[in-house]
């Protein structure tokens, strides 16, 4: 990361605060959109506003895992998953912030076998 002005900050803060309004009110699609949109901020407060527009381009199937693990008690992890990034960067840690994000971008990667057994139509088969 890059920029990690008051302005982003900010914009985390009152992100993340509506994440939590997202799940105080048990609302699956409204904490997804919000979601979505930390995950928008961050890329664009970095300095890669172009990379958004390609990363949405090609995330589809990656939202339909996301749909499926976001139950609310992976929804409120996401959430403090979130405040940690939020944390570093508040503390300057710009090191920490993105080992945070690292991990949190790469958090989906257990679900993934559970899901395939869970559903499997949803899936094709492996060759």
């Amino acid at each position: 990361m890059k920029k990690n002005g008051p302005s982003l900050i900010a914009h985390l803060r009152e992100n993340i605060a509506a994440q939590q309004n997202a799940l105080d009110s048990t609302d699956p699609a409204a904490f997804h959109a919000l979601d979505e949109e930390f995950h928008r901020l961050v890329c664009e407060h970095a300095g890669h506003e172009h990379v958004w527009g390609l990363i949405q381009d090609h995330k589809a199937h990656l939202d339909r895992v996301r749909y499926l693990t976001l139950s609310q008690e992976h929804r409120a992890r996401v959430r403090g998953e979130h405040h940690e990034i939020l944390s570093a960067l508040e503390a300057g840690d710009l090191t920490l912030a993105e080992q945070n994000l690292r991990t949190h971008l790469t958090g989906i990667k257990p679900h993934l076998e559970n899901l395939r057994r869970k559903h499997a139509a949803y899936f094709e088969e492996r060759v």
